[in-house]
């Protein structure tokens, strides 16, 4: 079966809540348990591009969904090109540098 969901580091918009969500969010978790009720998620999210915050209350700013609730796709991470972080290591016997 084919995987339909979008994968993590998307970023969607989604229609607007009525208690004044943000509106857009970047994906961190697919098929996540909702930890306050008993029931999976296609995706969980955190806000964008202010990213994982805590409210007032404690809690973490994280939103869970399903695609159906997707109002838009702004990018896919298969869209965006990975940087390289690469760096040059000084270290003569390195095994990570010295490909071992």
């Amino acid at each position: 079966m084919k995987d339909v969901l979008l994968p993590v580091g998307s970023i969607v918009k989604l229609a607007q809540h009525e208690n004044e969500l943000p509106r857009t969010w970047m994906i961190i978790g697919r098929r996540i348990p909702h930890p306050k009720v008993c029931l999976a998620n296609d995706y969980a999210a955190v806000p964008y591009p202010d990213g994982y915050q805590f409210n007032l209350d404690g809690d973490p700013q994280m939103l869970y969904f399903d695609h159906y609730e997707i109002d838009e796709v702004v990018r896919t991470t298969e869209e965006i090109e990975e940087p390289d972080y690469r760096v040059s290591c000084s270290h003569k016997n390195c095994p990570i540098c010295n490909g071992e």
